[in-house]
């Protein structure tokens, strides 16, 4: 695993702290989002990132707050 992430050097792994569980269950009550899917959307909002990549549709039709590229609108 290490080698995989060794060249992301926009890759930021954070731990799963008190904001973050926070901001999950905001997420969570706000959209309906499996437990996981809210801290992935917590996280990203937390870090402030532009978007979340992935390929999860009912994600991204209910994250709120943070873009969701879905890797099939890319990936023929």
């Amino acid at each position: 695993m290490d080698l995989l992430l060794d060249g992301a050097s926009n890759l930021v792994l954070r731990p799963l702290d008190r904001a973050v569980t926070r901001r999950a269950s905001e997420v969570r009550a706000q959209t309906g989002l499996s437990l996981a899917d809210a801290v992935v959307a917590a996280t990203a909002l937390e870090e402030r990132c532009d978007a979340i990549i992935g390929n999860d549709w009912r994600m991204a039709s209910r994250a709120r707050g943070v873009q969701h590229l879905c890797l099939d609108d890319y990936v023929q």
